[in-house]
């Protein structure tokens, strides 16, 4: 079935390595026939390219779109020029990645005709889905955890943030199905765009970097994963596939000696 509105959030290489998607170019032309009505990201290229008459747009550097968002830290101003309203809230977490969500959501609603009272406040209230990520407290340290499986991807939109320092903690690699060879370079330009990342020093962290060739991290022992991690605004501890080997997150504190 034809959905009325189909949002466009971006064309990214993490897509590439499905059957007969090599290209961005086969990306976008997989995803140009979708929809009738268009939401899309106005900061990708490719994405803009698909735009036509009566196409939304957002953004998080062009104020002339359809939806695009101003933060000051803590709190966000999301300026919904389609409808000439204002929506403020406190993000979940300060990622692009969240941004770009938020807009596309807040735009569709809009679109729809929900009220901007709505948006702002089921924007308030985001909590994740799915049992992957979330915030949890070890040491006193406030962290988000990210128990899903390894992909450059997903780690790339948790280092694509707004916070002055950030560090990622790398318990355990685990690829799950996915085709590590299309993903090792980029992992090597994800992790250098934190502040710092360690891998904490174990077998199979270390056939992992060895045989991948994956860069710009610090393999440490246990007694130094966590150590100094204060001084970091954003803390994120990545463990992949967590929860499909564990229920809740009991086990964590003993594998990374918190």
């Amino acid at each position: 079935l034809k959905p009325r509105v189909g949002v466009l959030l971006n064309i990214k290489r993490v897509h590439l390595g499905v059957d007969g998607i090599n290209t961005l170019l086969d990306i976008l032309a997989a995803k140009r026939p979708l929809v009738e009505k268009a939401i899309l990201n106005a900061d990708d290229p490719l994405v803009l390219s698909l735009k036509r008459r009566g196409d939304l747009t957002f953004s998080l550097s062009d104020s002339r779109v359809d939806a695009f968002v101003e933060s000051d830290g803590d709190e966000v101003n999301m300026h919904l020029n389609f409808t000439g309203q204002l929506a403020r809230y406190r993000p979940y977490v300060r990622t692009d990645l969240f941004y770009y969500q938020s807009l596309a959501s807040a735009l569709t609603a809009s679109f729809l005709g929900v009220p901007v009272e709505v948006i702002s406040e089921a924007l308030n209230q985001f909590r994740p889905a799915e049992n992957r990520i979330r915030w949890i407290t070890l040491r006193g340290e406030t962290f988000l955890f990210d128990g899903d499986v390894t992909h450059a991807g997903r780690l790339s939109a948790l280092a694509e943030n707004r916070y002055s320092t950030s560090i990622l903690l790398i318990a355990e690699f685990n690829f799950g199905e996915e085709n590590v060879s299309l993903q090792a370079e980029d992992l090597s330009e994800v992790f250098s765009q934190f502040s710092e990342v360690r891998v904490l020093d174990s077998q199979v962290n270390q056939e992992a970097l060895e045989r991948y060739r994956i860069r710009n991290c610090l393999l440490v022992p246990t007694e130094q994963f966590l150590y100094g991690v204060s001084s970091f605004e954003f803390k994120v501890i990545h463990f992949g596939t967590y929860f499909r080997r564990y229920k809740d997150l009991d086990h964590l504190p003993t594998f990374i000696g918190a």
